[in-house]
């Protein structure tokens, strides 16, 4: 698709590198990235510069970061998802971004984080559901 290879051609030209990977799409919501030869043990395959990076940083020290953080009622896993998004949002209208922005996911449903209890409740007894956020332990509220 265009966009991802949009989206690439921007990665290597912010000095990201992608050695001895390949970018596979699957479909509009899925793309993979694969080793595209051995690795060697402590091999640098993937490297992101911070500049291109989206962070929890990025948002944590905003008004609404410090009154998700007081509220203290999310795991530190889920708060970094949370601020993560907002940080994207944050970033969504910013030109620099959009090549970025432009692969995410339109559709997120089949996702265990964003799993329904039915669905959460196939997975029982996987090592997934011993990650808080994918078992519903990651509010207490």
């Amino acid at each position: 698709m265009k966009v991802h290879l949009e989206f690439i051609d921007w990665l290597r030209k912010r000095g990201v590198s992608l050695n001895l990977t390949n970018l596979v799409i699957v479909d509009r919501n899925n793309r993979e990235l694969r080793a595209s030869g051995n690795i060697s043990m402590n091999e640098i395959i993937l490297s992101i510069p911070l500049r291109v990076a989206v962070t929890p940083a990025d948002t944590e020290s905003s008004e609404l970061g410090k009154a998700i953080t007081a509220a203290n009622f999310m795991t530190k896993d889920f708060k970094s998802t949370i601020f993560i998004a907002l940080s994207m949002l944050k970033k969504r209208n910013e030109e620099y971004f959009a090549p970025w922005l432009n692969v995410l996911p339109d559709d997120v449903s089949n996702y265990p984080m964003f799993f329904g209890k039915e669905e959460r409740d196939w997975l029982k007894g996987s090592s997934i559901m011993s990650i808080p956020v994918f078992n519903g332990n990651s509010c207490n509220c």
